[in-house]
């Protein structure tokens, strides 16, 4: 069988800035993001910790090493721009974004025939 292969990447985690409406982060919010893992932006939006660096950016959420293993902290708790991230070919085409996060990291884009799971 097949493994997801964001638990081998992380690189989306490490790359992209992510910032969310801020109810996301309330207690009786749909997802409850961790208020204390996040930052404000402005009047709307807060951040996940760690994704508004220009260098060594890297969501403060994000476990392991990038390109070998990771996990999400927060996962069932994780943001909507996090839940909407696709990773190339789970929808069978590939994803610009997730190839340039990967790329950042010295990282070859997925193949398409890699087959997804959760």
């Amino acid at each position: 069988m097949d493994t997801n292969p964001c638990v081998k990447c992380g690189a989306c985690c490490s790359y992209f800035r992510v910032e969310f409406y801020w109810r996301e982060a309330e207690k009786n919010s749909e997802h409850q993001v961790p208020i204390k893992l996040t930052e404000d932006i402005n009047d709307f939006k807060r951040g996940m910790k760690g994704t508004q660096e220009k260098n060594g950016n890297r969501c403060v959420a994000l476990q392991g090493k990038v390109g070998k293993c990771v996990s999400c902290a927060i996962y069932t708790n994780r943001s909507t721009p996090c839940r909407r991230f696709q990773a190339s070919y789970t929808d069978g085409k590939p994803n610009k974004r997730c190839d340039e996060a990967r790329a950042a990291h010295g990282l070859k884009p997925l193949n398409r025939p890699e087959r997804l799971t959760d």
